[in-house]
């Protein structure tokens, strides 16, 4: 009876390693970006303008340091860079923006997850919040 304990045993380890691989995987996000690196530019108007008018994912990187001053994520990449030139947050003399769009089956809270990565792995000085529009 003990060969038909042990192999009992083994195989509900086996089927509760498995539980706790999926229920790991359905906890942690996709990313909202496709892999691949972002598009840089520093021209933000114009027909030269590369920065599509589609949601996806930003920052803004210093020319002197390579340094990420600012993440962030938007409904609208080429709407959103223009709004922070207006606003001062954006100096195209200084900065340039990488932006990639996102996947079209991301959802807002991909996007928002997204972005909260972007923050903790970047780690820039120009976000006060921790992403997600600081309510999420």
């Amino acid at each position: 009876m003990s060969f038909f304990n042990g192999l009992k045993n083994a195989i509900s380890k086996v089927a509760e390693d498995e539980r706790k691989r999926q229920t790991k995987q359905s906890t942690s996000h996709v990313s909202a970006l496709p892999p691949g690196r972002m598009k840089e530019t520093d021209t933000i108007k114009g027909k030269d303008c590369e920065i599509p008018n589609t949601p996806g994912a930003y920052r803004h990187i210093n020319k002197e340091t390579g340094e990420v001053d600012y993440v962030g994520q938007t409904d609208n990449l080429r709407k959103r860079q223009q709004e922070h030139e207006r606003n001062g947050k954006l100096d195209t003399k200084s900065q340039t923006v990488a932006c990639k769009e996102a996947k079209a089956d991301a959802s807002k809270d991909d996007l928002c997850n997204t972005e909260r990565d972007h923050i903790k792995r970047h780690n820039p000085s120009g976000n006060k919040t921790k992403g997600g529009n600081g309510r999420r």
